[in-house]
């Protein structure tokens, strides 16, 4: 590195223009800055009309194959992303009893809900809830309808607190061994149970379901409610006013409900959560990154210049997000960062600007001399590597990762204000107040002595490194599982996780189209074979199978229950007296069970919490009319409604076809064509990546239009790796490129991409240590690490230009390592506030940018230097072999 470089056409330009623009901002500096104010007014307004895209989908391209599959199947199938409201209680009559409250109360808001659905409520299958029983487990249920045809009897013809006592009578008579007797020992504390719940002024309503055998086709203790939001506009607020009602609800109903646990999830809860999630955490960052830049430019030592420059990142991130809205309109799931990104290197430039005036101004040249030597002297290095980190920004565009170009477009603007600030604004500022010179250098990084002793073995120590982070860096992960770059301890996604354990409940089903009922059925049980599906369903899971057989039960059994279930049933309007009077029989009968009834202890038991539960009702809200006709609404108040859809259960006499569907639940499965959905449930949970893409590839290799979340996942992650490939060998080219293209040197653009590429390799090799995967989010590192890494290899090396030969050391001792050293700890110290986001994409993005910054740091302070030592050593050595008289 001993000759001068000739400048080139370019840089002549450049360094015209830059002497041009520094000249004017000296002159009239006023006027720059008013420029300025007025386009960050400008910015600000247009920044009004940012939107924010609520959808994961959003950043990938929607030309993607299995996207275009999806449009199709919602095209033919319209889907709903409902907030999925799970209930567990103890049994299974306490969680749809909860579900049911549930669902009331939130139908009262239509201007929140598009709808609300208990899935298996309807009118539909409560009146063939019979026929969907396997044939034995019906005979049992018809069995223990005949045995409570006695109780059936008492409360047909009077569903009240008199029938109730009536009721208590016959149950020592009633009481036998076996699930009759836990039956009716459940029934009892069900009784007291709401019992109590009405002495404490809760509501709460009795279900008979357990007694009558009304349950007998209830398969788990947990039922769900279906709430799909209205969401107006694209915002940040999305579903949160949906979510806010239904957890205010919620909150209601478990007062009621005490024993039951409610949890909520779904697309929309994931959505919102994330949305939450990644602004917050961008918005915090973004106010830390800028104090922790503004804190780390205190290494400059002028406030002056400080000052200017914080000045300068304000308004220039203003002018961005102005410049965001009107070029890409939105803010995505990643590129709600950007202004992280912008402290970051928006004050880079000024860095660099700033103390090669300093350095300047040393020489006891005028603050215009030395203001446009630092101008003209930093041109070609900042212009080089914003044009570099431009490209790093710009290496998603070409591919289908919309959200990462999104970004990268943003960014890109954000490094062309960045520029055009650091050479007309900032100089402007510092023409305002000039900086003082310093008689002395400010803080130095001494370590040019040590590199030029020590650097054979700093090369040596570096290449062991990389030799060990290439070993490492073989362990690396892709995991583009979007449920997995959420805080895992939410309720959203705990719940989730929970679901997908249960492959009736699983969110990873997967779905295909058949041209017809016919195909379906073949094409189902082709998918049933495959390893891993638990379950196929098509429009005939609606259908009951052997119907004539379970019909043939049904109607004996209506025969053994007589007229029980014939007549009509109504609610008696008890007189106050006999309130009163069925209040006190109920407690008598109750205290005659405790104290001589029954030998079965479980039946004891319970009539003894039922006494204590009506003793208290009788101490907290006396036995007055209201308060019993309450407790008469609260103990009977749904017989009437359960009987009579007992009496309509089992008067059906006809097989169920495909038109007895109801419409809205046969349209979710045939099209108005004939084309029918068929759905693939899998056996297991599958969260993990692997998983995930076993079981969509074995479903695609036979049905190639499955779509779903295995399949998104899978593709999307295909998709990501493909981007991450292109946007890697898009940077490193047209970084070299432009590097050989502006240097017109070999040897300066292998020792500029030298250092990134051990940075980049270090910062895989560290991210598999830390056992962080790429993910959406953090793919976009190591382009950008090639793009932002580079602006350090380009200072020094240009400065090391500046060297005599032999003297290549000397550049440690000037301003451009420290403004290197500055310049890199404001750009990691922004970057690495994105780590404060609960959002693991934030995190995890944040976590490698900070680390492979620190990489790049070491790389071009370090290694760079030792290597460019050892050249210049070598070529003195040749030039002294050449110049030395041959013999």
């Amino acid at each position: 590195m001993s000759e001068v470089r000739k400048t080139s056409w370019f840089e002549r330009v450049g360094q015209t223009l830059v002497r041009a623009s520094v000249t004017i901002a000296f002159r009239r500096k006023w006027l720059v800055v008013s420029a300025a104010l007025i386009a960050a007014g400008l910015g600000g307004y247009a920044a009004t009309g940012l939107k924010v895209s609520t959808k994961t989908q959003d950043i990938l391209s929607t030309d993607l194959s299995f996207f275009q599959i999806e449009r199709r199947y919602r095209a033919a199938f319209p889907q709903r992303d409902p907030i999925i409201v799970v209930i567990d209680a103890d049994n299974s009559t306490k969680a749809r009893a909860a579900a049911m409250s549930l669902a009331e109360r939130l139908k009262l808001h239509q201007g929140l809900f598009e709808s609300v659905e208990v899935p298996g409520e309807s009118a539909f299958f409560h009146r063939n809830a019979l026929l969907f029983l396997p044939a034995d487990r019906l005979t049992a249920a018809a069995n223990e309808l005949a045995q409570s045809r006695p109780v059936l009897s008492i409360f047909a013809q009077d569903p009240s607190l008199r029938g109730l006592a009536k009721f208590m009578e016959l149950v020592p008579s009633s009481v036998s061994v076996g699930r009759a007797s836990q039956d009716l020992a459940n029934t009892i504390n069900e009784l007291a149970e709401t019992a109590a719940a009405s002495a404490e002024g809760r509501h709460s309503s009795m279900i008979w379901s357990t007694l009558f055998g009304f349950d007998a086709g209830a398969k788990s203790n947990r039922a769900l409610v279906l709430v799909e939001p209205i969401v107006s506009e694209p915002s940040i607020l999305g579903s949160q006013p949906a979510l806010e009602q239904v957890n205010t609800d919620i909150a209601s109903i478990a007062r009621d409900y005490p024993e039951v646990t409610m949890h909520v999830t779904g697309f929309p809860v994931l959505r919102q959560q994330e949305l939450n999630e990644v602004f917050s955490g961008a918005a915090y960052a973004s106010v830390l990154s800028f104090a922790l830049v503004s804190l780390s430019l205190l290494l400059i030592r002028s406030w002056r210049i400080v000052i200017a420059l914080v000045v300068t990142l304000v308004i220039g991130s203003i002018i961005t997000t102005g410049l965001a809205a009107v070029s890409v309109g939105r803010l995505n799931l990643i590129s709600s960062a950007f202004l992280v990104l912008f402290f970051g290197l928006g004050v880079d430039f000024g860095t660099h600007f700033g103390l090669r005036y300093l350095e300047e101004s040393r020489t006891g040249a005028p603050f215009r001399d030395a203001i446009t030597r630092a101008g003209c002297g930093e041109a070609p290095a900042i212009s080089l590597s914003a044009l570099c980190a431009s490209i790093g920004f710009l290496s998603f565009v070409p591919t289908s990762y919309v959200g990462l170009a999104e970004f990268g477009v943003i960014s890109t603007l954000g490094i062309v204000v960045g520029v055009v600030l650091t050479f007309t604004l900032l100089p402007a500022l510092m023409a305002i107040t000039p900086p003082k010179p310093q008689a002395r250098a400010g803080l130095q990084i001494n370590i040019g002595n040590q590199i030029r002793r020590h650097h054979r073995g700093i090369l040596l120590v570096a290449t062991v490194a990389t030799i060990a982070a290439a070993f490492v860096a073989r362990g690396i992960r892709l995991d583009v599982n979007p449920l997995n770059l959420q805080n895992p301890q939410t309720e959203a996604v705990q719940t989730y996780r929970d679901l997908a354990k249960n492959p009736s409940t699983s969110p990873y089903a997967l779905n295909t189209i058949a041209a017809s009922r016919d195909a379906a059925r073949n094409l189902a049980s082709e998918l049933g074979r495959i390893k891993g599906v638990a379950q196929v369903r098509t429009i005939d899971a609606f259908v009951p199978e052997n119907q004539p057989e379970k019909l043939k039960i049904i109607r004996e059994a209506a025969r053994r229950l007589g007229p029980v279930l014939q007549s009509p049933v109504r609610r008696p309007d008890l007189s106050e007296g006999e309130l009163q009077q069925a209040f006190t029989n109920l407690r008598g009968k109750a205290s005659a069970i405790v104290s001589s009834g029954p030998s079965d202890a479980l039946t004891v038991d319970a009539a003894r919490r039922l006494t204590a539960a009506l003793d208290r009702f009788a101490d907290l809200r006396s036995v007055g009319p209201a308060a019993l006709g309450q407790l008469d609404a609260a103990l009977t108040g749904t017989l009437p409604r359960q009987i009579r859809n007992l009496q309509a259960m089992v008067s059906v006499s006809q097989p169920v076809t495909i038109d007895d569907i109801p419409a809205d639940l046969r349209r979710q499965w045939i099209t108005p064509d004939g084309r029918a959905r068929i759905q693939i449930l899998p056996t297991s949970e599958i969260t993990d990546t692997v998983t995930l893409e076993s079981f969509a590839r074995q479903v695609q290799s036979v049905a190639p239009e499955a779509t779903g979340v295995p399949v998104d996942v899978t593709e999307a992650g295909a998709a990501v790796s493909r981007a991450f490939l292109q946007a890697i060998a898009y940077t490193v080219v047209a970084v070299a490129i432009v590097i050989f293209v502006v240097r017109r040197s070999v040897v300066d653009l292998l020792l500029v991409l030298a250092p990134l590429g051990l940075a980049s390799l270090w910062t895989v090799a560290g991210a598999t240590l830390l056992g962080l995967p790429f993910n959406f989010a953090n793919v976009i590192v190591i382009p950008l690490l090639l793009g932002l890494g580079v602006a350090s290899s380009v200072h020094m090396v240009v400065r090391a230009r500046e060297a005599p030969r032999g003297a290549i050391g000397d550049i440690l001792q000037t301003s451009t390592p420290l403004a290197v050293f500055v310049a890199q700890l404001n750009t990691a110290a922004a970057f690495a506030t994105l780590a404060v986001a609960e959002h693991r994409g934030l995190f995890s993005m944040g976590v490698l940018l900070g680390l492979s910054i620190l990489f790049v740091l070491i790389a071009s302070l370090i290694v760079l230097p030792a290597a460019m030592v050892l050249w210049d050593h070598l070529r003195v050595r040749r030039d002294e072999t050449r110049a030395r008289p041959s013999t």
